[in-house]
C-alpha cells in the first residue's frame, strides 16, 4: 500500500492490533504502524513491551495483551470489545499523545534539550 494512502485504509478500521513478538529488538523499537494508528485516533491492542509502556497507558489510549500469549490477546479483544463505549476517547488520547510527544516539533525540541544538557555537563 502507498504510504500516502495509509490513513484511508487505517480509517477504515476500528481497532489496530500490534503484534510483536518478546525479543530485545522489539522492546527498543515502536512501529510505524503503532504511530499510525495513534495518529488516526484508533484504540489500539499492543504488546506489553518496553518501548509500547513508554507510550501506551492501558485502558486510556491502548490495551495491553502478554506477547506470545494468544490467551491474553484473546482476552485483550474481548476487553476492547466490552469497552467500545470508550474508542473514541481512547483514539483521541492517542492522537493526542503523538501530537505531544513524537510529531517532528517535539523531537526537535527534546533532541535540542538533550544537547543542550549534555553541552552544560561538559
Amino acid at each position: 500500500v502507498n504510504f500516502k494512502q495509509m490513513p484511508k485504509y487505517i480509517n477504515s478500521a476500528d481497532v489496530g492490533i500490534a503484534l510483536r513478538s518478546d525479543n530485545m529488538g522489539n522492546n527498543f523499537v515502536v512501529t510505524t504502524a503503532l504511530m499510525q494508528y495513534l495518529a488516526c485516533e484508533k484504540p489500539i491492542l499492543v504488546p506489553a513491551l518496553e518501548a509500547t509502556k513508554e507510550i501506551i497507558v492501558d485502558g486510556k489510549n491502548g490495551i495491553f495483551y502478554k506477547p506470545g500469549c494468544s490467551k491474553s490477546l484473546a482476552l485483550s479483544i474481548k476487553k476492547m470489545i466490552a469497552n467500545k463505549h470508550k474508542w473514541n476517547d481512547m483514539g483521541r488520547y492517542g492522537r493526542k499523545t503523538v501530537q505531544e510527544n513524537f510529531d517532528h516539533k517535539a523531537i526537535g525540541n527534546s533532541m535540542s534539550k538533550a544537547l543542550i544538557d549534555l553541552y552544560h555537563k561538559n
